[in-house]
């Protein structure tokens, strides 16, 4: 009997460990070929800013602008910095950088699993059902995108580093005090406000309630860990300002406000489909159910409202366990949900016009919440209608790595019939090729379809982002450095790629005013390509915050003003003349912003 089951054991491993492997192969694929298709700007953040460090020599450089009051400590472009000897700022270093932060996801998800769980084959099972990114939204966050997928690695690894330190008595615990105080610290010092959302009050609330629900032997323990927190939390929030002082940072989701009763409601209803989305149920709309993609999302929907119970049921349930490491996993999943599910609700922080984008706020909670869940220790006698559950959960997610990775976009949408991949990445290449062909190498054009065809292009053409203001392309810092918008970055001929809908914005009569007339205008699917002689930062005032140049702001038809009629006489100078009873301001040009220095005007 022990024989027949110790065979049964390895067997069983064995089939876990050949699904962990087939689902880690299609995740490599998705990272080094398929996310291409879905590849965007802000993906793109990491390399660019990695080229930044590299080429300034400076790790928080100046001339970068920050957005949320969130600074890139520990972060992809760290892995991206040392490849740039090497290859260019493009797609293979993006892949091999989300390659290390999916290794560290499956690193951390083992040793906390391994602190719920030591049964070796579960262990890996749920290993094989993360590997596969659970879903579309989820992969592309975790390890395509990966802009939670670090934050994911920062909890994972301080509550095992708590668990540590509170499990064993040697003097190896100290080494986990350290880990305590550097992933409290790191996290700190990139955004004090979403380091205490996502660690800093769930971690202390958990130990509080742990120290009043446990017997006194283990408060010393608790306080001491508090510390080391509260160390990190110091060290990482005075490194923050330090940083940022000297950084340029631009407000948007990270400066909150409070919603109106009837806004919270309907941000309840939508936070729900937002869940459902992370967890891969996201059905297409007029879907038909008597197909296999009817039959799969039908999976999917069932395993996503059935998760979303088990996840809160299991955190509720365990709070009970007599395992304080146990008990204060789950106190921590339930201030965590808690929190995230608050902010959520109650504040301008997601943008509900798109939820199933801005779930990814919840992303953290729910995935501590996920691995938590399929973890836990089955008691087949007790609970056989939960451990079931679990057990068929593991087994779904662990099987769907081809339609997550492979046919499910980054809204969790699946089609088992047809997949855009190859089609979106060659009209992506198509694009690269057409200016490439042309001679061009360095433009501008809308955020979204700057820094990624920056990247896509292994950097053969670098492309900054702007916007178009009154009819004239005007710069957009947005995650971007105002080294790309003087002069002096590139001295040739430079263009403006514009999709349809801002070519119409274009007021090209202006750009004349300025002495830019295109040399050339070309059309590319939907785009319009507007080609210039010149770098247009040197004729359009405003561009250059530095005015390295003289430039000249010319009062004209174009230029704005409140009061006053524009003459000129026979000489051909311009003046701006107000007219009896008129009140106003008498002025020209636009108002413009100038980096601090000495001007002569």
């Amino acid at each position: 009997m022990n024989r027949t089951h110790q065979n049964l054991t390895t067997i069983t491993k064995t089939i876990a460990a050949l699904i962990l492997i087939t689902n880690i192969s299609f995740a490599l694929w998705y990272i080094f070929y398929g996310y291409q298709a879905f590849f965007h700007s802000d993906s793109a953040t990491k390399i660019l800013l990695a080229r930044e460090i590299v080429e300034t020599g400076m790790f928080f450089p100046p001339e970068w602008n920050y957005a949320n009051h969130d600074l890139f400590v520990f972060f992809g472009q760290l892995f991206v910095i040392p490849l740039l000897s090497f290859i260019p700022a493009g797609y293979t270093a993006h892949a091999i950088s989300g390659a290390i932060v999916y290794a560290l996801i499956l690193h951390s998800t083992w040793l906390l699993s391994g602190t719920i769980n030591t049964n070796t084959t579960q262990k890996i099972l749920v290993l094989a059902a993360i590997s596969t990114g659970i879903s579309g939204l989820l992969a592309e966050n975790l390890f395509g995108q990966a802009s939670y997928g670090v934050t994911i690695i920062f909890l994972l690894y301080v509550l095992f580093f708590v668990i540590q330190y509170r499990t064993i008595t040697n003097h190896k615990k100290y080494f986990y005090a350290i880990g305590i105080i550097t992933v409290t610290t790191l996290l700190f010092w990139s955004n004090p406000a979403r380091g205490m959302i996502y660690i800093g009050i769930p971690l202390l609330g958990a130990l509080t309630w742990l120290s009043l629900t446990i017997n006194k032997e283990h408060l010393k323990t608790n306080i001491k860990i508090m510390m080391f927190v509260l160390i990190g939390i110091t060290i990482g929030t005075l490194l923050h300002y330090d940083s940022i002082s000297s950084t340029n940072n631009i407000m948007g989701a990270g400066n909150p406000r409070w919603l109106s009763f009837e806004s919270s409601l309907n941000n309840l209803s939508l936070t729900l489909k937002g869940a459902m989305a992370i967890l891969g149920s996201n059905p297409n709309v007029n879907g038909n159910l008597i197909s296999i993609n009817g039959v799969y999302e039908s999976i999917r929907l069932l395993l996503a409202l059935a998760l979303i119970f088990l996840i809160t049921h299991n955190a509720i349930k365990e709070t009970e366990n007599e395992s304080p490491n146990i008990k204060f996993i789950s106190i921590f999943t339930i201030i965590s949900l808690l929190l995230a599910l608050f902010f959520h609700v109650f504040t301008t922080i997601p943008d509900m016009s798109d939820p199933i984008q801005s779930s990814r706020y919840l992303i953290p909670s729910i995935f501590i919440g996920l691995i938590f869940l399929l973890s836990i220790r089955f008691n087949w006698v007790k609970n056989p209608i939960f451990s079931l559950s679990i057990t068929a959960s593991i087994f779904v997610l662990a099987a769907s790595a081809y339609p997550t990775l492979k046919i499910s976009n980054v809204n969790s949408l699946a089609n088992l019939k047809h997949s855009p991949v190859n089609e979106l990445i060659k009209s992506r290449i198509d694009l690269i090729n057409f200016l490439k062909e042309n001679g061009l190498g360095y433009g501008y054009s809308g955020y979204w379809n700057a820094g990624v065809n920056s990247v896509l292009s292994e950097e053969n053409i670098r492309i900054r982002q702007i916007v178009i203001q009154n009819g004239v392309p005007m710069p957009m810092y947005w995650l971007g450095s105002k080294r790309w918008f003087t002069p002096e970055a590139w001295k040739e001929q430079t263009f403006l790629l514009l999709q349809s809908n801002e070519a119409s914005l274009l007021d090209l009569s202006k750009l004349e005013s300025y002495g830019l007339t295109p040399s050339k205008t070309l059309e590319f699917n939907e785009y319009k390509i507007f080609i210039f002689n010149e770098n247009i930062a040197s004729k359009i005032p405003g561009w250059d915050t530095h005015y390295l140049s003289e430039t000249y702001f010319k009062a004209d038809k174009n230029s704005l003003s409140q009061i006053g009629v524009i003459d000129k006489n026979e000489y051909g100078e311009v003046t701006l003349n107000s007219k009896n009873g008129q009140k106003g301001f008498l002025h020209y040009g636009p108002y413009i912003t100038i980096s601090p220095g000495k001007y002569r005007v």
